[in-house]
């Protein structure tokens, strides 16, 4: 298991970023027609919301 120290700056620009993509993939995935590609992209959100839920049980000191 690898362990990531992050300030809380980065912590928060991290999250930001994975929220925002998460958006962007839902939105993906509604405009996406070919199956393989909708269960590729559905696999990564799941994976995404799976970081960010780790991300944010994480408590970084400022």
């Amino acid at each position: 298991m690898t362990h990531l120290e992050l300030t809380a700056e980065e912590q928060k620009l991290l999250r930001e970023t994975l929220e925002r993509g998460i958006r962007d993939l839902d939105m993906e995935v509604l405009h996406t027609d070919s199956r393989d590609f909708k269960e590729m992209l559905k696999h990564r959100k799941q994976v995404l919301d799976h970081l960010l839920g780790k991300l944010k049980g994480v408590q970084v000191p400022a």
